[in-house]
């Protein structure tokens, strides 16, 4: 089931791909994933889920990350949020990030790159489509439909 895969992923520190076509349920697999009994006895409310569809470039996801976090948007924040992120165990969710990558596609892709190096950081980040960037991450999860009854 993909739930257990993203769980086990998360718990063990890992960071993963969610791809699949446009109303496949990559959002709600991740937000069902994240109340979890297991993820919220390890994290607790370091659990965020972050809406990206209606940024433009990578300040524009780090000032929602930031606003998550209670950071104040400053020249520093990148540098905030991840030192934030490191403080203790985390589990996040950049979702519909095609968004933000398909128009800073280099500058987003260091941002995940960054994201990537903090100690304690489990990640998912769900993309519209099969294009992923390029980052050596595991392998990447595709959502594919469902019939009605498992879909419930």
């Amino acid at each position: 089931m993909r739930v257990e895969e993203l769980v086990g992923c998360w718990l063990q520190q890992g960071r993963k791909f969610v791809l699949g076509p446009v109303g496949m349920g990559k959002s709600n697999l991740c937000l069902f994933s994240l109340h979890d009994e297991r993820i919220i006895s390890r994290f607790g409310d370091r659990r965020y889920f972050i809406r990206c569809d209606g940024d433009e470039s990578r300040e524009a996801v780090v000032a929602e990350l930031a606003a998550a976090l209670g950071i104040t948007m400053s020249a520093n924040a990148e540098n905030e949020v991840l030192h934030e992120l490191s403080a203790s165990e985390t589990v996040l969710v950049l979702d519909n990030f095609e968004t933000p990558w398909g128009r800073d596609i280099l500058h987003c892709e260091a941002l995940l790159q960054n994201l990537a190096t903090v100690p304690g950081l489990s990640l998912a980040v769900t993309i519209r489509g099969n294009m992923f960037p390029p980052l050596g991450w595991e392998q990447p999860m595709h959502i594919e439909p469902v019939s009605d009854a498992t879909g419930r």
